[in-house]
């Protein structure tokens, strides 16, 4: 939740977030200015039993609805966590984002 948060409140100090199975609700946003900037990648097992993949989201089309850049990757099965197949997706997308600074 921390993660989408960042992204909808304080998106401009940073370059991407990646949420991992986490939720926003729009009741959490308050009536504090949106402020985006950050390339949201999130990620989501469909069998979360803590927080549901319709959290998940939910999140992503609230920040799509203010303007954000945000894709959402869903895996089959999955807890609640970083599991290996989601490790592998998001050590992949980190390594690609940091070989594009060079």
């Amino acid at each position: 939740m921390m993660a989408y948060y960042q992204a909808i409140k304080h998106g401009n100090s940073y370059s991407y977030i990646i949420p991992v199975s986490g939720r926003l609700s729009k009741d959490l946003l308050g009536d504090d200015a949106i402020s985006l900037g950050a390339k949201i990648f999130a990620f989501h097992g469909k069998d979360d039993g803590v927080v549901s993949i319709g959290g998940g989201r939910n999140a992503v089309n609230i920040l799509k609805e203010n303007g954000a850049y945000a894709k959402f990757v869903e895996f089959d099965g999955g807890h609640h966590g970083i599991f290996n197949q989601m490790k592998s997706r998001i050590s992949q997308l980190v390594n690609q984002k940091i070989e594009s600074l060079n």
